[in-house]
């Protein structure tokens, strides 16, 4: 089985998501869209967590998965990825992208939405 997992690079769960995934399955691959968080976003989370969950940053240096980045998670280059990869699973990880019906059917497995 492959997992990747879908998110940006400043997502503030983004660590948390991975530490925990890795605990109990292998990421194959880190798949990040371009998208940048703005300050009306990071506004947005502030107030959600009631500023109790700081926003974190990933070094990607340091973790231990492919990472490939796309613009974007609708993109042409990133179904072509999923399909020649044979990506079993995705992990949404914080894409900010709403996918496709045919980017959802992509995956042998499907694909699983985390939320904070």
């Amino acid at each position: 089985m492959k997992i990747a997992a879908l998110s940006t690079q400043d997502h503030p769960m983004l660590g948390y998501f991975i530490k925990e995934i890795s605990k109990k399955h292998k990421i194959n691959y880190l798949i990040l869209d371009s998208y940048k968080r703005k300050k009306k976003d990071k506004k947005i989370w502030n107030e959600r967590t009631c500023g109790k969950l700081k926003q974190g940053k990933v070094n990607l240096k340091k973790i231990k998965i492919p990472v490939i980045k796309f613009k974007s998670h609708l993109s042409t280059r990133f179904m072509t990825f999923i399909s020649k990869k044979k990506i079993s699973l995705l992990i949404n990880c914080g894409t900010p992208r709403i996918l496709s019906k045919k980017i959802l059917k992509a995956p042998t497995i499907g694909v699983l939405n985390c939320h904070p």
